[in-house]
């Protein structure tokens, strides 16, 4: 059996190499490795240049993440397609382990494994999967609710791709939710229950990653109750409650920012579900002075302190 690594590329030189390196010296040798260059500005071309008698490199102008990815399962010839991202890194059993998970379910289209997190500064942190238990066999429902697979863990059989085409182009970022929705709407997935990868957090700002990555959902969850295909009235239970959820989380996180656009968006999570006590609650309390709601926040601190 044969796997494409793809590493999708943009202004990531600096890591770049750690992420190859991991790729070319697994235990199980790959196919191939595709890293598409997403139109870097840096010095990508360099950093690639001792590694190209070992890898292919594509150069493209910029079409986003999920049109890079896109582009390396294009290019791709393997029976498998594995992710890496250019700042996070394989361990040396990953492709090995996966495709022997493959071998066992011949029904499975999707394997993914959990990751070994470090946060901006280098400090390790508790595995991306910590808590949340073994999520495989047909778990689109459990996607709807929570999405848990992180793209350098994954490996899908190409064939799959026919079926379910590939990244969505037309979604502003997390078009890996909406790629493994697609898949586990007609696939099982099997999760390999170890830390197979390593997953870097970046140090963005934590207001415009919380608000970017709930309007991304927004997109994915509308299209989602959009399609033709029929979502039983459960599923589409969960989708208004995961729109209204996501509303909540940007007017949440907007409230010192600016309390018209928290409201707006409270409002809409209401819309959403009228039954949500969290944005009821958040919009009372974004209602009151801002020194109102500081020494409230400062009492509740002080309350569970005294209970610890």
């Amino acid at each position: 059996m044969s796997v494409s690594a793809i590493i999708p590329t943009y202004n990531c030189a600096h890591l770049l190499p750690q992420a190859i390196e991991s790729a070319i010296h697994q235990s199980h040798r790959l196919g191939e490795i595709i890293v598409v260059d997403d139109g870097s500005t840096d010095n990508t071309e360099e950093c690639v240049r001792p590694f190209l008698s070992q890898i292919r490199y594509v150069k493209q102008e910029n079409r986003g993440l999920a049109g890079a990815r896109n582009r390396g399962i294009r290019e791709s010839t393997t029976e498998f397609v594995a992710f890496l991202d250019a700042d996070d890194v394989w361990l040396f059993e990953k492709t090995e382990k996966q495709l022997s998970a493959f071998g066992s379910l011949p029904d499975v289209a999707l394997t993914f494994t959990d990751a070994l997190v470090l946060s901006p500064s280098g400090k390790t942190m508790p595995t991306f999967m910590f808590g949340k238990g073994a999520r495989e066999g047909y778990v689109f429902d459990v996607l709807l609710r929570s999405s848990f697979i992180l793209p350098s863990t994954v490996m899908i059989r190409r064939s799959c791709f026919e079926d379910v085409g590939l990244f969505d182009e037309g979604l502003t970022c997390v078009e890996d939710l909406d790629l493994w929705l697609r898949i586990s709407r007609k696939y099982q997935v099997k999760m390999v229950a170890e830390p197979l990868a390593v997953w870097r957090r970046q140090e963005d700002s934590l207001t415009s990653k919380i608000t970017n990555m709930a309007y991304g959902s927004i997109q994915v969850y509308r299209k989602w109750l959009s399609k033709s295909c029929d979502l039983s009235s459960e599923e589409r239970r969960i989708v208004k409650r995961q729109i209204s959820k996501c509303y909540f989380d940007i007017g949440f996180t907007l409230r010192e920012q600016s309390q018209m656009l928290a409201l707006r968006n409270l409002f809409l999570s209401l819309e959403w579900n009228l039954g949500n006590f969290k944005s009821w609650r958040a919009v009372l309390t974004t209602l009151l002075p801002a020194s109102l709601r500081e020494r409230l926040k400062t009492s509740g601190a002080r309350r569970k302190s005294l209970r610890e």
